[in-house]
Formats: structure tokens, sequence, C-alpha cells
């Protein structure tokens, strides 16, 4: 029997379903996706090079060969998939670190990290911190960790160069190339607070009311002074 193909129900579930995964990709927003894939790997390589180079896990085989060996080794603990794999599975609480901004480069919104990790200064300036943002961000992230989990934990667990080009760009197709030199912290610049101080012009007018206010308190305590001296010597 001929099946008329236009009207199957099971071809128009099929399109209406591949339908929904397009406007569900086309929903997507790509800044917030890219922040969400950029921010899990920095904080993917940080959690890592904080471990102990020197610790080690034993993976391997624990079946015995026929002459009674394990297929047993050490490898660092840092770089091994049983630890990447813990990592990730929690590695989007982290983003609740971090707030929306607008990048004055490129009028981008983008997402920077609020906290130091060396002591030094953050530029906390045109932040937007809400419950609603942070929730999106996490959505985000786990969403990227659900579709690229594997992906992330190979190119991780061999120390693979430019990650972020690879899934970010290549893989996911959040970002651009261009997204990659934006920063996801931004370094306050220690010389900008003197450079500002060197620029304020002295307003005359603030300064000589500031003279007259200080000669006005000076007369006050004089006048204020005297009078208890007198009042001190009636008593006497």
């Amino acid at each position: 029997m001929e099946i008329n193909w236009l009207v199957h129900p099971l071809y128009l579930l099929l399109a209406f379903l591949l339908l929904c995964v397009e406007l569900g990709e086309a929903a997507r927003d790509k800044s917030l996706y890219c922040s969400a894939c950029r921010a899990v790997i920095d904080e993917m390589n940080y959690a890592i090079s904080k471990v102990d180079p020197k610790k080690t896990i034993q993976v391997g085989s624990f079946r015995v060969d026929p002459s009674g060996n394990q297929d047993l080794y050490q490898v660092p603990l840092a770089r091994s998939e049983t630890h990447i794999t813990e990592t990730i599975e929690t590695i989007c609480s982290k983003m609740s670190d971090y707030a929306q901004t607008v990048d004055k480069a490129t009028g981008k919104q983008r997402f920077v990290r609020m906290n130091s990790r060396d002591g030094g200064g953050i530029e906390l300036s045109n932040i937007n911190l809400s419950g609603d943002i942070q929730k999106g961000l996490k959505f985000a992230c786990e969403s990227f960790v659900e579709d690229y989990e594997e992906d992330l934990i190979t190119l991780l667990r061999d120390d693979e160069a430019e990650i972020e080009t690879k899934i970010c760009v290549q893989e996911a197709e959040y970002c651009e190339e261009e997204d990659l030199l934006i920063p996801l912290v931004n370094i306050v610049d220690p010389n900008s607070n003197k450079e500002d101080t060197d620029n304020i012009k002295p307003n005359e007018e603030t300064e000589y009311n500031n003279e007259e206010s200080t000669d006005k308190n000076l007369n006050d305590a004089t006048e204020q002074g005297d009078t208890l001296n007198e009042d001190a010597k009636e008593e006497l």
C-alpha cells in the first residue's frame, strides 16, 4: 500500500520535532551561552590548576589477566577523568560568581566574574546583578554541560590547547573568534584613579566657600569659649 508521506502522522511528528529543535537553537541567547561556555572552561582549568601536581590516582582495569596481573597504573589526579568528571558535576554552581555587563569596546552583553583569584582589584562598574540573570546563566551552563560533557572531559584530560575555540566556537557555535578576546574579568587599572585625580580641575568657588566655612567655625568656637570663661568667673 502506498503511503502518502505528506500526511502520514509519523512524518508530521518528525517534522514538528525538527522544527522545535531548530526554534530552540535559534531562541538561545548566543551571548549568554557563549559566556556560559567560556566560564565553564575557565572554572574547570582553574579547579585543575589548584590540585597538587604530586597527587596521583590509580586507573586502569582491575581484571586479572591469565598471568595473574592487573592493568593498573598511576596518573596525575588533576587531569584524571575521575577528577574532571567530579568537578564538572558542581561547576555550574560557580555561575553565581558572575554578573552581566556590556563590553565597552563591542557593545555586546557579556558576563564577568565578580571575585578576584589573586587578590587584585576588579572593576565592578556597570554590572547588572539579579537572581533571574544568574538563573539564566546557570541554566545555560547546565545545558552546555549536558550537551558537551564528553567532549569537554576528553579535551581537559588530554590538556588540549585552545579548548574555547574547539568547543565554544567550532562545536557548539555559541561564540565568534573575536568573543574569545574579551576577558572574563575586568581588572582595575592601577593608574586609573591617579589619572582621574589629575584630571579634576579645582573649583575656586568651592575652595572659597570652604575657607569661609572654616573661618566661621573658628569664630564660633572662640565666641563659645569666651562665654564659658565668663560663666566660670561669675560662679567664682
